[in-house]
C-alpha cells in the first residue's frame, strides 16, 4: 500500500488533470473513485481516462 503522502499526492495530481475537462467540484467529487481505482492499480492515465470519459 502507498504511503498517506505519496496517496493524497496522486490523488491531487489526478483530480488536477480532472479539471482540465470538468469543474472543479465535479472532480473533487471523483475522489472516492479515484481511491477505488488506485487501489485496483490502475495508472494516472487509466483513472483520467475512466473518469472523463466513462
Amino acid at each position: 500500500m502507498m504511503k498517506k503522502q505519496q496517496l493524497s499526492d496522486r490523488i491531487a495530481r489526478i483530480t488536477d488533470m480532472l479539471c482540465d475537462c470538468m469543474s472543479v467540484a465535479a472532480a473533487e467529487a471523483e475522489r472516492a473513485n479515484i481511491i477505488k481505482l488506485i487501489e485496483q492499480g490502475k495508472s494516472d492515465q487509466e483513472i483520467y481516462q475512466k473518469i472523463a470519459w466513462g
